[in-house]
């Protein structure tokens, strides 16, 4: 269904009926000029929901609020729209010379995706999704739409730009918990961060609000090279993605691939800075929070450093431990057992401490080498 097909207007933001929008009297959202690759404001899609303001955008998919005309409530619905390999053309997206089977796999995972997610509709600290579709060339997520805002933008709105640890236990406890749960049936989160978490708020009384868990990285690991090549920095996360996200399609990830993002993020809420990327890494050790001002006991800085551990064996198996370890109910030193194999797509075990030792002793080598061949080529041309 097309623009103006419906017979009233609406705001894009609170939808408000109006006779016509010049900026809305009621919420007072002001008549903004939309991006040519946006849907329109006021497009009907599939018969059924009015496209409105844009929530967010990332490098796989835009996010709108819009308004389902059958049941009349506010919902926000996610587009697939990998940025740099698709344009859209009068509202249908269409992926790029080269890229059909990139852009077409990614789609088919972006619906696994909203089917994985809907699975967990009942789950309270998951985002609900009610519905999946393919349309317009693309494929769409249905999600429940929630006032608040991100962690990550509630963090930089405090003092420091950190929190106490009660604080964010508070906060990411209930998301450990709901981690537990997806892991449990299969799956892997592949993208936990502050900007992936969502404080839920009822009204503007709400202080706190409840943490939400928002969408899956699945859809982010099918691209070939040549794709993430041409999308630099979309793949992985910096300061948040484990050693083993770096290498081909993440074969080795696993739960502890979530629980090293979860440790980052709750460094990232403890001292205000955001870990080091693994290969900045290297076999240096990472400071512990109270090194860095954090009032911590020693068990919450052990239980920090195991998830933040480069060598993904070594980390704690699972959430559950690395909670169990923050509440001071394990030792971080522990032996933990190996969970059985995830398959995500494919079933995966914790790489050895060999590979991933290899990986760094071979950066290690090669930026010896690079030093040795600038000071070369240095002192010939001053001799």
């Amino acid at each position: 269904m097309r623009i103006n097909d419906f017979p009233t207007e609406l705001c894009p933001s609170c939808f408000t009926v109006l006779e016509s929008f010049s900026g809305c009297t009621v919420c007072g959202y002001p008549c903004v000029k939309r991006e040519p690759h946006h849907l329109p404001i006021g497009y009907i899609l599939s018969d059924c929901y009015w496209i409105g303001r844009i929530l967010g955008e990332g490098g796989f998919g835009i996010v709108y609020h819009a308004y389902d005309l059958n049941i009349r409530h506010s919902i926000a619905i996610k587009e697939y729209f990998p940025r740099g390999i698709c344009s859209r053309r009068d509202y249908s997206v269409r992926p790029m010379t080269d890229f059909d089977e990139d852009f077409n796999r990614g789609r088919e995972r972006f619906l696994i995706e909203g089917r994985n997610m809907a699975e967990f509709e009942n789950e309270p600290n998951i985002v609900a999704v009610r519905n999946y579709f393919d349309a317009n060339g693309t494929a769409f997520l249905v999600m429940k739409y929630y006032n608040g805002s991100t962690l990550l933008e509630h963090i930089k709105s405090k003092e420091g730009g950190r929190c106490t640890f009660k604080e964010a236990a508070e906060y990411l406890f209930p998301v450990m918990r709901a981690l537990d749960v997806i892991h449990s049936r299969g799956f892997f989160h592949r993208d936990v961060s502050p900007d992936n978490i969502f404080l839920a708020k009822e009204n503007k009384e709400d202080k706190k609000g409840e943490s939400i868990l928002l969408d899956f990285g699945t859809a982010k690991s099918v691209f070939s090279d040549k794709t993430r090549k041409s999308m630099t920095g979309i793949v992985v996360k910096e300061g948040y993605s484990p050693l083993e996200q770096y290498g081909q399609g993440g074969a080795n990830m696993g739960p502890w691939s979530d629980v090293y993002s979860m440790g980052a993020t709750l460094y990232k809420l403890l001292t205000g800075k955001t870990p080091p990327m693994p290969l900045e890494r290297c076999d240096k050790e990472i400071l512990p929070p109270s090194a860095q001002g954090a009032d911590v006991p020693p068990h919450v800085d052990s239980a920090l450093l195991c998830a933040l551990n480069l060598q993904a064996a070594e980390r704690f198996q699972s959430m559950a431990a690395f909670r169990e370890a923050l509440e001071g109910k394990r030792e971080s030193q522990a032996k933990f057992p190996d969970i059985q194999s995830f398959s995500q797509p494919q079933q995966v075990s914790p790489p050895s401490h060999s590979s991933s030792g290899w990986l760094l002793r071979f950066l290690l080598i090669a930026g010896i080498g690079l030093l040795g061949t600038a000071f070369y080529l240095w002192w010939q041309y001053n001799h």
